[in-house]
């Protein structure tokens, strides 16, 4: 029964895909004292190699009559073995297999060229026809097929050879237009040291392309660093006094670059009476430009530099920046945006430093913020009173960087806060009805990096909840 089913499965996977006659290419007798460990498996001789997932076994069972071949086509018997060199078939209207003498008009190349044959699966070995040939193992034919295709292309190769070069340039030729093409490359230092070469003996044009070279360059952090040690500091920085106002807000902007990131290079400016400067045009100059390019400047040379933030409270630098929100304008509305964020960096840095005081990593860096008081000094110079008057910006951006940052200086802001209650609970109440329905489109800016969040609007509302809560919990403990 078993034998029945398997040869129903192959009549039905015959009919849905394949029409063939199939020929034999190889036929194994077998022993009698070993048939019932036998099996035929059919292979596709187009694969380099068997794939026991595709592989059909038909269990036989055994069969002591002999199969007496003749040219008409004969039963054959589950488990019958059958002599070598005979023309097989499976007959599709009976689904079984039937076995003849081979005709004379069907030759060796006729047989071969059947894609499937009959192999032994003990042996894995092929005969063709009536031909007793020995079979080739996998392995052998492998290193057969390399051989031959070593052979070839080296024939190949040979017969060749002087098409090939006049074709194509000998690696000798490429390597000497290599050679002399790389008299022309410069490295990055070496392009800075030329710039700087121009930049001594350029007008005031010309100095705006070198800036803005510059400033591409510095961005590297071992480039910023030769920018110092090839004097470029102290070849620009005068500049920050020129009367083009383009040329300075480049300057600064070139300064700013070369420090971001980069220690050495903020030691090495802190030395230098540049940070004096920054601040002086923050105040005076006349264009928004430089004073947002001076302040980028300034910002990238205080974050995560206690030295640094230490010089700007003990040197004017937050009266600069209180300076600032004494201008209405929507240019300097943008750099008070700025200033309030880099306050909230500031004060969230120092907080988490002493947060992780007792590793020694941070020992060393909090001792050094310990001789400065920053928070006081932001209230001595008023940015309790300050922060909150961006709070009627519609952006959402804006709204949500000064609710940060009035979260982290509300408990020494707590009484100028109180003034701002009534703003608070307004903006809490439109935050928690546009949560409700948060992905809607509202008619005002929401931020681009916060546009994928689906609970942006809830995160802002229970930012202010929690501000209003603080806020209202300190004036009860007062009364």
């Amino acid at each position: 029964m078993k034998c029945e089913r398997d040869v129903k499965f192959f009549h039905l996977w015959m009919v849905l895909g394949i029409i063939i006659t199939f020929n034999v290419k190889n036929i194994l007798g077998i022993d009698d004292t070993s048939k019932s460990n036998k099996a035929v498996v059919l292979i596709d001789t187009k694969q380099e190699s068997y794939d026991t997932d595709n592989e059909v076994k038909i269990e036989e069972e055994s069969s002591a009559e002999p199969f007496i071949p003749t040219k008409d086509w004969q039963k054959i018997k589950p488990g019958q073995a059958i002599p070598p060199g005979l023309h097989v078939r499976m007959n599709l209207q009976t689904g079984l297999k039937e076995a003849k003498l081979l005709d004379k008009e069907m030759d060796k190349d006729s047989i071969e060229s059947n894609p499937l044959i009959i192999a032994d699966e003990e042996t894995k070995s092929w005969d063709v026809g009536s031909d007793q040939k020995r079979g080739f193992s996998h392995k052998e034919l492998k290193e057969a097929l390399k051989s031959f295709k070593a052979e070839e292309y080296h024939q190949d190769s040979g017969q060749n050879a002087e098409t090939i070069r006049a074709k194509f340039r000998s690696i000798e030729d490429l390597k000497e237009e290599f050679a002399a093409l790389n008299i022309n490359i410069k490295s990055d230092t070496e392009i800075l040291i030329e710039l700087l070469g121009r930049y001594k003996k350029a007008d005031n044009t010309e100095k705006l392309d070198i800036l803005q070279d510059l400033e591409y360059l510095v961005h590297q952090y071992d480039v910023a660093q030769d920018f110092i040690k090839l004097g470029g500091l102290q070849l620009v920085s005068p500049d920050l006094n020129i009367t083009d106002e383009k040329v300075r807000e480049l300057v600064a902007f070139t300064i700013g670059s070369a420090m971001q990131g980069n220690p050495k290079v903020q030691i090495s400016v802190l030395q230098s009476n540049i940070m004096q400067n920054l601040l002086r045009l923050i105040v005076l100059d006349p264009s928004p430009n430089v004073k947002a390019r001076s302040f980028y400047a300034i910002s990238c040379l205080v974050r995560h530099f206690p030295l640094a933030q230490q010089w700007l409270v003990e040197n004017g630098g937050l009266s600069a920046f209180s300076d600032v929100f004494n201008h209405g304008d929507p240019q300097h509305q943008k750099l008070q945006l700025k200033v309030v964020t880099l306050l909230y960096d500031l004060v969230t840095e120092q907080k988490l430093t002493e947060k992780h005081a007792k590793k020694d990593a941070v020992k060393e860096k909090l001792r050094q913020y310990k001789k400065f008081h920053l928070q006081e000094a932001l209230v001595e110079q008023g940015f309790c009173l300050h922060i909150p008057k961006l709070l009627l910006s519609p952006d959402y951006d804006t709204q949500e960087k000064v609710i940060r940052a009035m979260l982290v200086m509300v408990d020494l802001c707590k009484e100028s806060f109180q003034s701002s209650l009534g703003k608070l609970k307004d903006l809490e109440l439109w935050y928690k009805s546009v949560a409700q329905n948060e992905g809607e489109t509202d008619t005002r800016t929401r931020p681009e990096s916060l546009e994928e969040s689906e609970q942006y609007f809830t995160l802002l509302y229970e930012f202010v909840h929690d501000l209003i809560n603080l806020v209202e919990q300190k004036s009860k403990d007062e009364l």
